[in-house]
């Protein structure tokens, strides 16, 4: 631990060595409200060239409302950059490409206290980079209690070193390197809809909006692609045709139903009759016969 005392303020962070995953925490005595706070988070990452990093915070708790707060990201040794936070229902997500390798924007609002789901700082390195930079400062005028603590999780997409300031009123409070070892590399799962809105802002650094109970950005919508399903040939089925008896006044008024008509068809009435009559010449033919 590293304590360095500026105007009765103490700040001191554990652990100095982190595994990617593990939880850092700054406690902080004697902070006055109106002290200007800044809390600055700097990943040095290994890299391939060209090759895709990462770096977040996640559940970082924060104690205090900062006004007149600003959040800055850079990047360096990078060609694409992507800065993405979550706070409560409210998603950012900023995307831009670097000059000369370096890529910096911010925004500016009050920085509300609560629990921040994730920040994460990502993209793809440059041809020639073995290790990028990326660096969060949150900084703002304190206002809440003396004594907290503030608490993160670390992840990384390799090994490297994290090192952590605190400045009160500008001056150093804390400046503490931290070994990042074995990283944890999250598994490549489907990509599923969900139901929480996305915030997304665009372009280089700069300025251009507020965030207020974490962050104020403009909404955008994501359209659900539905991949076409060609029919299984099945065997045709043919339907037989059916007869609607139809539905027809009578007399009185009511609907009453058209009944079938059971009358034989001609062909039928025919047979009924000649068969009675073969029967009777049968009945001659034999008797002539017997008495020949």
């Amino acid at each position: 631990m590293l304590v360095i005392p500026v105007s009765g303020v103490t700040i001191t962070l554990e652990p100095d060595h982190i595994t990617s995953g593990d939880q850092v925490t700054i406690t902080i005595s004697d902070l006055p409200d109106d002290s200007h706070f800044s809390l600055d988070i700097k990943a040095t990452l290994q890299v391939l060239p060209a090759g895709e990093f990462s770096f977040e915070t996640k559940n970082l708790t924060m104690p205090y409302t900062l006004e007149q707060g600003v959040l800055t990201a850079t990047m360096q040794n990078t060609q694409q950059n992507i800065l993405n936070a979550k706070f409560n229902d409210t998603e950012v997500k900023k995307i831009g490409n670097s000059v000369d390798g370096y890529y910096s924007t911010s925004e500016s609002g009050t920085i509300s206290t609560g629990i921040y789901d994730f920040i994460k700082l990502g993209g793809i390195a440059s041809p020639d980079a073995t290790e990028v930079i990326a660096t969060l400062i949150i900084s703002g005028v304190k206002k809440g209690p003396d004594n907290s603590v503030i608490t993160f999780d670390t992840f990384g997409t390799s090994n490297g070193t994290v090192e952590v300031k605190t400045l009160v009123n500008g001056d150093e409070v804390l400046n503490q390197v931290l070994f990042l070892e074995n990283p944890v590399t999250p598994a490549t799962s489907p990509t599923t809809a969900s139901p929480t809105p996305t915030y997304t802002y665009s372009g280089g650094g700069g300025g251009g909006g507020g965030y207020t109970s974490g962050f104020i950005a403009t909404t955008t919508g994501t359209p659900l692609t539905e991949t076409p399903v060609t029919p299984t040939p099945s065997e045709t089925t043919v339907r037989a045709q059916e007869t609607q008896i139809p539905i027809i006044p009578a007399e009185n008024g009511e609907l009453v139903a058209e009944t079938t008509d059971n009358t034989p068809s001609p062909t039928s009435a025919a047979a009924n009759t000649w068969v009675p009559a073969f029967a009777i010449m049968l009945g001659i033919v034999y008797v002539s016969v017997r008495k020949h």
